[in-house]
């Protein structure tokens, strides 16, 4: 009798563990809808974050082991540091090129950083924000809406430093000098990435720039063209490549939708 009572105690905490126990566990708080939007308010003020991340891709480990980085607020320089970047270790870090740096100190989302990578353009990391993060158990306040390179990334924490492709076709076309066709004292010259704006023969403004296949805060990403992301830490400029041949450089501005044609300036 007491083996039978013994079974159907047992029985019966078996199926309350069955009928209880299978659920996920129930988080350490429980934030309430008061706490989260206090949170969100408290995020959007905070301009400082520590420990960021940089994946890089398409590096090998013997091409550097650090970069340099520089902060600017607005046009001044605050700081230059040295990043150490880890090398790839495991089988498809290798095959895939995946590295990655840490930055240990405080940065400010209201500054623009410069990643001098050896051999590249400076890769720039602007116009950021801080988020709530949903993070176990209840949430974060991180980095996660920035552009690297003029391009926005929304809902990732993790800024990514990708290596540039080989000079394209329409890369090589456009290296040279090129004259405004409505204004002959206005030029462009353009070295592998580098861009220099001259007016009268005299040097006004240099960029570096990027060529984009989209460039989704503008255009839709179904569109197919080569676009062109021209920075130079403080300043950033966006145009569609409508057509470069041996004589001729044709660009829309955006937002404005100006057009604008050079010719290629004679020796």
């Amino acid at each position: 009798m007491t083996s039978l009572k013994f079974f159907i105690i047992a029985s019966i905490i078996c199926l309350l563990l069955i009928a209880t126990g299978c659920s996920d566990p129930v988080p350490h708080h429980q934030w309430t809808e008061r706490e989260i939007k206090e949170f969100e308010c408290k995020c959007s003020q905070t301009d400082t974050f520590n420990n960021l991340i940089i994946s890089f891709t398409g590096f090998g480990n013997k091409e550097f082991d650090s970069v340099l980085v520089r902060e600017y607020q607005d046009t001044l320089l605050c700081d230059s540091f040295k990043m150490f970047v880890f090398p790839a270790t495991g089988p498809w870090e290798i095959k895939n090129k995946k590295r990655s740096g840490h930055i240990n100190r405080t940065m400010n989302t209201k500054y623009n950083y410069q990643f001098i990578v050896p051999g590249h353009p400076p890769y720039e990391l602007a116009n950021m924000k801080m988020i709530v993060w949903s993070a176990y158990p209840g949430y974060d306040c991180v980095m996660g809406d920035f552009r690297m390179n003029g391009i926005r990334f929304q809902n990732d924490a993790n800024p990514e430093i990708k290596k540039w492709n080989r000079i394209s076709n329409s890369l090589q076309l456009m290296q040279g000098e090129w004259v405004h066709e409505k204004d002959k004292l206005s030029a462009i010259e353009i070295s592998d990435r580098r861009w220099n704006y001259k007016y009268n023969g005299k040097d006004t403004d240099t960029y570096y720039f990027n060529i984009a296949k989209q460039l989704p805060q503008y255009v839709d990403t179904s569109v197919k063209s080569e676009f062109l992301i021209l920075s130079n830490g403080t300043d950033t400029m966006y145009y569609e490549l409508l057509s470069v041949t041996d004589s001729l450089l044709s660009l829309m501005h955006f937002p404005s939708g100006q057009l604008h044609m050079y010719l290629r300036k004679k020796e």
